[in-house]
């Protein structure tokens, strides 16, 4: 990845259609990079949601979401070039607007799968969240070593949280004792 010269050198760019447009160029000048960094997008969005069953039911309905809208406009296209010209015009409605939607289709995906069959969705949310934590979780923390430590890491910070959350109470219990006036049965009235 290019990275900008230090000093007087130029700014590095800013904003989503900079990064969108280094990462074309990026991309262009080695395409081999297209795999790892389509791995990298994909753990990232998982880790975003956990990194467990909940995250990959978030990432599978969430890519289905998006390739189902780009599935769509092929579909409605008359050819390429139309495809091409289509997708410049709506690259900054698309990119924002309809991905936002999508993320929020896919945040909502137990509900989905949870309506499915008439409620046996449900069970199959189940069967697929005992499946996950039995015998599909070791595999995936052995391929993808990142997912763990990103959970030891959100552990790690919901422990120092719970610890800073007591300190303060342990605190404001000191200072509230301090406040109250000496108890009755050592004063003589």
């Amino acid at each position: 990845m290019s990275q900008p010269e230090q000093g007087g050198g130029r700014r590095p760019e800013r904003g989503r259609l900079a990064r969108h447009w280094r990462t074309a160029r990026e991309i262009g000048e080695d395409p081999a990079s297209i795999p790892q960094r389509l791995r990298e997008l994909l753990l990232k969005i998982w880790c975003s949601r956990g990194g467990g069953f909940y995250g990959l039911g978030y990432l599978i309905a969430f890519v289905y979401f998006e390739i189902d809208m780009l599935l769509g406009d092929v579909g409605e296209s008359e050819g390429a070039g139309d495809f091409m010209l289509g997708q410049l015009g709506e690259y900054l409605f698309r990119l924002g607007f309809l991905s936002f939607i999508n993320v929020f289709r896919a945040l909502l995906w137990p509900l989905m799968v949870a309506g499915w069959w008439d409620g046996l969705g449900l069970a199959l949310l189940l069967a697929g969240y005992l499946a996950f934590e039995w015998l599909l979780k070791p595999v995936v923390d052995r391929q993808f070593p990142e997912l763990g430590e990103h959970r030891e890491g959100r552990l790690r910070a919901k422990a120092d949280k719970r610890e800073a959350r007591r300190s303060r109470r342990r605190e404001r219990r000191a200072r509230w004792r301090k406040r109250q006036p000496a108890s009755r049965e050592g004063r003589v009235e």
